[in-house]
């Protein structure tokens, strides 16, 4: 029967390659392993589709449609922690299956979209400031919402220990980053190294978990880990890591 690629494919969930419609609107890609998969598609003067949860069985084909809409806007104005308006910011809106980016313009205003409606969150960063966040944003399908985003100091900045793998991560401007790798530990064998930044863990996005949800994500593995990593020098890598079982009891 038809499986959940996203979860069961240890490469992640499978991506069709981009193409165009044919001018009656008709598309066509393939082969394709079988599966569940998420069709996306936008055009200049409309808003984007999603269509989720069409499943692909081998040995026939699949028929399935993409409704472009309207979309939905998200606006508002970014502002740095003492509260004055921020410039330049860049600003996300992550959802599961899509994403948009715009920078704040004179006054910390921005616009970004369009997006198909559902629940996102809307991330916005700088290079001096800890990153703004709201989740479980609820976009429309068309129209615009109001969602205004302050950045915080870094001096707020939160740290997570991470036991299962031996390491400490960090909130910084760039992202979440290693702070600390113990010596034999599970981390330090996988090839972490302090000021490694996290991109994601277990094929999810790190900034969209936040600290709390990246630690937890480490914690919770019980056979090896995938993670993303970018080291200062720019250059991203792979690493997997097998967490360490529970702690002995009376054991601190």
């Amino acid at each position: 029967g038809p499986r959940d690629v996203g979860k069961l494919d240890p490469l992640g969930p499978p991506h069709l390659q981009p193409l165009h419609a044919q001018p009656d609107g008709r598309f066509r890609s393939g082969p394709l392993r079988p599966g569940t998969y998420t069709l996306a598609g936008r055009a200049p003067g409309h808003g984007p589709g999603v269509t989720r949860g069409v499943v692909v069985r081998g040995g026939r084909d699949t028929t399935a449609d993409v409704r472009l809409d309207g979309g939905g806007w998200v606006v508002g104005t970014v502002r740095d922690p003492l509260g004055d308006p921020l410039e330049g910011a860049q600003v996300r809106l992550l959802g599961r299956d899509w994403q948009a980016s715009a920078r704040s313009h004179a006054g910390g205003a921005f616009r970004v979209g369009p997006a198909p409606g559902g629940t996102y969150l809307l991330l916005a960063r700088s290079a001096t400031n800890l990153p703004a966040r709201v989740a479980d944003l609820q976009v429309p399908d068309r129209g615009e919402l109001r969602q205004d985003l302050r950045l915080r100091a870094v001096d707020r900045a939160q740290t997570q220990v991470v036991r299962a793998v031996g390491a400490s991560i960090r909130e910084t401007p760039a992202g979440l980053t290693f702070v600390e790798v113990r010596a034999g530990s599970p981390a330090a064998l996988a090839g972490v190294q302090v000021g490694d930044r996290i991109t994601t863990v277990d094929f999810q996005r790190a900034d969209q978990l936040g600290v709390a949800g990246t630690a937890k994500a480490f914690e919770g593995a019980s056979v090896q880990v995938t993670a993303e990593v970018v080291g200062p020098d720019g250059h991203a890598r792979s690493v997997y890591l097998t967490p360490a079982g529970p702690e002995p009891a009376g054991q601190p």
